[in-house]
């Protein structure tokens, strides 16, 4: 074993009692706590954004080409484009919708369905069918609206109310739509859009959601009729998904305080050996260990604290993400979150990058110490022993 190497563990613990000091214990579980804390925070935000994604891209188009008023839209041009699944017709407007007394505000989509669409539509479909006007399963419960009954939809200009009959309901499992959504065949509310002058547009479904900004290029550079404007899923949501983003980079800076003044206590407990050392550090170097053996065995102290620590914090937290992904814990308001538990992605990228930030604070905060050590000049150091 490398000399400096089996000197650093020896110097870990004391001579006599040998154990690690109360201090190092300590500090060796504060690193601990701030890398499981950590790296638990990230897998949920990752969770969240994940989660979001996947249920608004069930529902929501990955591309979404917006029409001019020429009638005129060549589809085969769009069709033809690699990497596009499938092509809807849809309109959407802001209104409300009243039963009884009740009034609430809604987005009324007129949908074309093919037999592709009502497939995918059908996995969130609770009762009914999309024959007539399919509601939300939140809206349906506020509302009391059962299949079958009547419910009317105001028109956004004139206020007057029309009415349909509910068909069916559906369920996203994200509050806002299940709230605030309704859809309706667009071949039957084509006039009433119209009466309203809805904006008309093509819902796009590619086949990898990834490769939606090169799709979305592909199409322009064909430049089809009938469309002016085409947005991604990541240009329609980026305000939500940038939001969420700096959320996480915000958790992961405050969160990594906790690791720094872990750290801080490395530098404490180092800088408390060093002194007492002197006299081992003053025979070591009359024995010939060169100032670099001193630095590095007084910094390898500080960086096993650092790994340790580590080691046993990202253990607890991928372990404390493990238990939340398999057992989802409801502790969350519905309202709010769009889900009840906290939903866990882990990310080994996020937990690599954890870990080495609690590495390179270890050996930041050990190395000044190590220096100071391996400036103590051995006729000093021996000089009053």
């Amino acid at each position: 074993m490398n000399i400096e190497l089996w000197l650093a563990l020896r110097f870990m613990s004391r001579n006599r009692k040998r154990h690690i000091s109360f201090i190092s214990i300590v500090t060796c579980l504060g690193i601990a706590l701030g890398v499981c804390c950590l790296i638990v925070v990230l897998g949920v935000m990752s969770g969240f954004d994940n989660n979001l994604k996947e249920k608004l891209l069930g529902s929501s188009f990955h591309l979404v080409a917006y029409l001019d008023n020429s009638g005129q839209v060549e589809f085969e041009k769009i069709q033809s484009v690699e990497g596009v699944k499938s092509l809807v017709e849809f309109s959407q407007i802001q209104t409300a919708v009243k039963k009884d007394k009740n009034i609430t505000p809604v987005i009324f989509e007129g949908l074309k369905f093919n037999e592709a669409e009502e497939a995918l539509w059908k996995t969130y479909l609770t009762d009914g069918n999309f024959q007539g006007l399919a509601i939300g399963r939140i809206l349906a419960r506020s509302l009391d609206l059962y299949i079958g009954d009547e419910v009317e939809v105001f028109n956004p200009k004139t206020f007057k109310p029309k009415k349909f009959k509910v068909s069916g309901i559906f369920s996203f499992g994200i509050y806002d739509l299940d709230a605030n959504f309704v859809v309706y065949p667009l071949s039957e509310a084509r006039d009433f859009l119209k009466e309203v002058e809805a904006l008309f547009a093509l819902g796009i479904r590619v086949d990898d959601i990834y490769k939606a900004e090169p799709i979305k290029k592909a199409i322009l550079d064909r430049n089809p009729k009938g469309i002016y404007l085409i947005k991604t899923w990541a240009e329609l949501n980026e305000t939500l998904f940038s939001a969420l983003q700096l959320e996480k980079i915000t958790m992961f800076v405050i969160l990594n305080l906790i690791i720094l003044v872990a750290s801080f206590n490395i530098f404490a407990t180092q800088t408390v050996k060093v002194v007492e050392k002197v006299k081992d550090i003053g025979i070591l170097k009359s024995l010939g260990m060169t100032g670099w053996g001193i630095n590095l065995l007084f910094c390898l102290q500080g960086i096993f604290l650092g790994l340790l620590g580590t080691l046993l914090g990202s253990g607890a937290g991928i372990g404390i993400c493990l238990f939340l992904e398999k057992y989802h814990l409801k502790v969350l308001p519905a309202k709010i979150y769009s889900i009840d538990y906290l939903p866990v992605t882990i990310d080994y990228n996020d937990i690599a990058s954890v870990c080495i930030v609690a590495l390179t604070m270890s050996f930041i905060f050990s190395l000044m110490p190590s220096i100071r050590a391996s400036k103590i000049k051995e006729i000093e150091a021996l000089r009053y022993e």
